[in-house]
């Protein structure tokens, strides 16, 4: 059965079947630069020939403005953190030569206890001195092994730690003082050290670093801010001249001075600490806390004695610490003398009294030692 049509017949497409040549067919596009070669039969008569987007002229401007932009950028980066990067380097590498370098200036004890530092660093040493107000002074040496320090009463009893016993660890060598943090970031600032810390095989990290020009002592000087601490660099013969003590805190204090040290300066710093060790045998501040003097003395007395010198008193430290106090003295029972007592472990001293005036005979003598820093 044959179903009746109801749509028009689909009439063929104007090039169905042809097998001849096709002809060309030029055409321009809108621009009026291009050729179009149209297929067979398209367009349809009475439509306008197609466009063609020009895609070229706008790739070739888009890769130049890549290659300006490239190019500026490039050198930004070279005046501005590769110069930096470049200068504090070089610095560094130059101070690395010099026998010695020698800081001074103020440091704090992880914001205590203000100091200021005179010291002579080299490589895998240091020494010199430290200072504190009222007086207060310590000379200190630092290796490998460990750090020692012997301060006067004046720099224990000026400190914020150990105070009270500044009459126990006056004038003796201390092999763990508070003070160690100080002389570790003195240490660090070996050339070669603070040089390592700068992260210069990581260039990526000096993008954002410029070199500022400052004063410094009356003087120009470029300031690079790298990982936290400024490395000051001489602006005219671009020598290391000082550098930020900690990468810490904010405002940055005072920055240590740096100056070339010769080679005597080094000589007196190398092997100071071991010869102390090996000499002095330090003792850490618990043992020096932990020690006790032990003393004990006798009285030889001449009967009857109203004038001259009627008795000696012979005193004994027995203990392991240093006897730092005062010693009563009493005749018949009443204290007739005061006087400073300061005796070191395993020595002995000897004190004459004489009779205070109208004292009834025959005189009874005795005596009480008091310790006390």
């Amino acid at each position: 059965m044959t179903m009746p049509q109801s749509w028009p017949p689909v009439e063929p497409h104007p090039t169905l079947g042809y097998t001849g040549q096709l002809p060309a067919i030029e055409a321009t596009s809108a621009s009026g630069q291009l050729p179009v070669t149209p297929y067979p039969g398209y367009p349809p008569p009475g439509y306008p020939p197609p466009r063609r987007r020009v895609w070229l002229p706008i790739t070739i401007i888009g890769v130049v403005l890549a290659l300006i932009a490239g190019a500026v950028a490039t050198a930004l980066s070279v005046t501005g953190s590769g110069s930096s990067k470049s200068l504090v380097e070089g610095a560094l590498t130059e101070a690395g030569s010099w026998p010695a370098v020698r800081y001074h200036g103020l440091m704090t004890n992880y914001g205590r206890d203000a100091v200021d530092v005179d010291v002579t660093v080299v490589k895998g040493e240091l020494g010199g001195t430290l200072s504190r107000p009222g007086g207060g002074r310590a000379e200190i040496a630092w290796d490998s092994r460990g750090m020692v320090l012997k301060g006067n009463r004046q720099w224990w009893s000026g400190g914020s730690s150990y105070a009270n016993y500044a009459g126990r660890f006056e004038d003796v060598w201390i092999s763990d003082p508070p003070e160690l943090s100080v002389v570790q970031q003195l240490a660090a600032l070996e050339p070669a050290e603070l040089k390592r810390s700068m992260k210069f095989d990581m260039p990526f990290l000096w993008d954002n670093t410029k070199a500022e020009k400052q004063q410094l002592d009356g003087k120009d000087v470029l300031v690079a801010d790298q990982m936290g601490r400024r490395v000051f660099v001489d602006a005219s013969t671009h020598r290391f001249v000082a550098v930020d003590s900690t990468t810490y805190g904010s405002p940055k204090p005072e920055p240590l001075r740096a100056e070339e040290a010769d080679e005597a300066a080094a000589s007196r710093v190398r092997g100071v600490a071991a010869k102390v060790r090996e000499s002095e045998s330090p003792k850490t501040t618990s043992q020096k806390m932990n020690e006790r003097a032990d003393v004990d003395g006798t009285v030889v007395s001449e009967q009857p004695c109203d004038k001259g010198i009627c008795a000696t008193i012979t005193l004994s430290n027995a203990g392991t610490g240093r006897m730092l106090g005062t010693i009563d003295i009493m005749a018949n029972a009443s204290k007739v003398a005061t006087l400073p007592l300061d005796l070191a472990a395993g020595r002995s001293t000897t004190i004459q009294v004489a009779a205070p005036a109208g004292t009834r005979q025959p005189i009874y003598w005795s005596f009480w030692t008091r310790e006390g820093s």
